[in-house]
């Protein structure tokens, strides 16, 4: 019998352990207190719980975890709700909110006044608030008074806190609309950019309106003062037209100017022609002829007995505005003989003189002309007698120069006559 005892025990323990969990088929169990000695496990659900149980009645505060987004819940029977709880399993705690407030020494009393104008509209009862806790990414900072919970928007979502009354911020300030008012010597809004190609300040502005509006009401001082090179697109004074100037004292020069076709500009005056003003008046310049040029004489040469030979002729005449004076050269290698006229034809380039009143018909002289006739060598002076002009020619449809001297072995002429043009 000792023996069949033994043999059952063995069996049943080779069966049985203890730290086997017993299912149990029943609905659930109540119980006033529980103790456990190692760990306790609760319900587990995805997103925010909910109760099995439609009875309003007798209801006690629950606990659930959510392991779709690592959040912890407690439930409120007073107020009906889930709560989710900071920290713990996949979220972290707010340690940057909580270091600001122990760094600044708050303990409950001062959060509560720090809470005001909110917990005095709130907190009738005179109760502190006991707990502030804030959902890392959330938009929202939570504080409990006594069993109630309150939600104050704070637009932040991590980050750094800019406090109220004043500091530094170290991250981005992001917003809609902002407003700045101050007074005294103190500036308002200061911009510090130390360093780096990055601007200081840029604004970008689309559709109607000024992108920068700047208003001076008073004092002294400028509305705005900029130290290095301004570079805009277009600058405009305000009242401004489109033929005034702005002068760099910030006036505006009213000189109205026009575009004259018959005023000339430095840079594109007529050819051949010079600026002056030729009224006995002080006036604007106008436009006067001015040209000079020069070339091979190609005119016909005629001398009354034997021509000297083999030479070398050339003109040159100058015009400013109605005065043309012309020189022609005539230089032979062979001296002619027998000679007391020279006749030489205007050059056909040069400008047409203006016959003088009363001296209008054929061989008239009309232009005194000087100069020398000298032979027989090229080297030696003429004591000869030189008379010379410009006369009409015998048809009178040309002009040419006539020459006398008493020089009968001509080798050089050379002479130089001035004449009036229209």
């Amino acid at each position: 019998m000792r023996k069949l005892i033994l043999f059952l025990l063995v069996f049943v323990s080779a069966k049985v352990s203890a730290q086997v969990y017993q299912e149990m088929p029943q609905y659930g169990y109540r119980a006033n207190r529980m103790a456990f000695d190692s760990t306790l496990q609760i319900p587990t659900v995805c997103g925010v719980p909910t109760l099995k149980s439609v009875v309003k009645v007798n209801k006690n505060g629950a606990i659930a975890y959510d392991s779709c987004n690592a959040i912890f819940y407690t439930y409120n029977p007073k107020t009906l709700t889930w709560s989710a709880v900071t920290g713990g399993g996949g979220g972290s705690t707010d340690t940057t909110s909580l270091s600001n407030r122990i760094n600044l020494k708050l303990n409950i009393s001062d959060t509560a006044t720090m809470l005001n104008p909110y917990l005095r509209k709130i907190d009738t009862t005179n109760k502190f608030v006991n707990r502030i806790t804030r959902i890392e990414g959330k938009d929202s900072i939570i504080y409990f008074v006594g069993g109630n919970r309150f939600a104050i928007k704070d637009s932040v979502g991590g980050g750094d806190f800019l406090p109220l009354t004043g500091g530094t911020l170290t991250g981005n300030l992001n917003g809609t609309t902002a407003t700045f008012s101050s007074n005294g010597s103190s500036n308002t809004f200061n911009i510090n950019h130390t360093s780096g190609s990055g601007h200081g300040l840029e604004i970008t502005k689309a559709g109607s309106g000024e992108g920068l509006v700047v208003n001076k009401t008073s004092g002294s001082g400028n509305a705005v003062t900029i130290t290095g090179t301004l570079n805009a697109t277009t600058i405009v004074k305000n009242g401004g037209t489109s033929s005034q100037f702005l002068k760099a004292d910030g006036s505006v020069d009213a000189t109205t100017y026009v575009s004259d076709t018959t005023a000339l500009q430095p840079k594109s005056i007529p050819s051949y022609s010079i600026l002056a003003n030729n009224t006995s008046a002080t006036a604007n310049a106008t436009a006067q002829f001015f040209k000079d040029t020069s070339g091979t004489y190609t005119g016909t040469i005629t001398w009354n007995g034997v021509a000297p030979t083999s030479g070398n002729f050339s003109y040159r005449w100058t015009r400013i505005g109605k005065m043309v004076t012309i020189n022609i050269a005539l230089a032979y290698t062979v001296a002619g003989s027998a000679n007391s006229t020279l006749i030489v034809t205007l050059p056909t380039d040069a400008p047409t003189p203006t016959k003088p009143a009363g001296l209008t018909s054929a061989l008239s002289l009309i232009y005194p002309c000087y100069g020398t006739v000298n032979g027989p060598a090229a080297t030696t002076l003429s004591t000869s007698a030189f008379r010379g002009s410009l006369r009409n020619n015998t048809a009178n449809n040309g002009f040419e120069f006539f020459i006398g001297y008493t020089n009968t072995t001509p080798i050089n002429a050379n002479f130089t006559c001035s004449y009036f043009t229209d």
